[in-house]
């Protein structure tokens, strides 16, 4: 895997973005439950963008940055609009999407993305 360093384009007005970081410990099971510390692990986050209404030009610059990164495979940054810190993820699916809206010479103008995951990586 390789690394880019460019940019995801956030889509605009992008509401209900989930943000999951993993807990640092581990069940350890022998009867009674308990948890043990990981000591040396980082704790991974993971970034859902949910499904949403976009234009069909917004579609095409996040499927253009999609194959710039080889479908998903490299590495890039991305800006956290939480706290705005910048972390290194990669695609954790392909992307898709619906054409919700079509002007008079049949060419899509409104696309309904599914939801998109990033992972953090190291």
């Amino acid at each position: 895997m390789a690394h880019q360093s460019i940019n995801f384009p956030t889509p605009k007005l992008i509401h209900n973005i989930k943000e999951t970081v993993a807990l640092n410990y581990e069940e350890v099971s022998s009867g009674i439950v308990s948890y043990r510390i990981k000591r040396h692990s980082r704790k991974p986050r993971t970034v859902e963008i949910p499904s949403r209404n976009i234009s069909n030009s917004e579609w095409q610059t996040i499927l253009s940055f999609f194959t710039s990164v080889r479908n998903g495979l490299d590495s890039f940054m991305w800006v956290s609009p939480f706290n705005g810190e910048t972390y290194k993820v990669i695609f954790t699916s392909d992307l898709s999407s619906s054409v919700t809206a079509m002007n008079s010479s049949n060419t899509p103008t409104i696309r309904n993305i599914d939801s998109i995951v990033l992972r953090e990586v190291a």
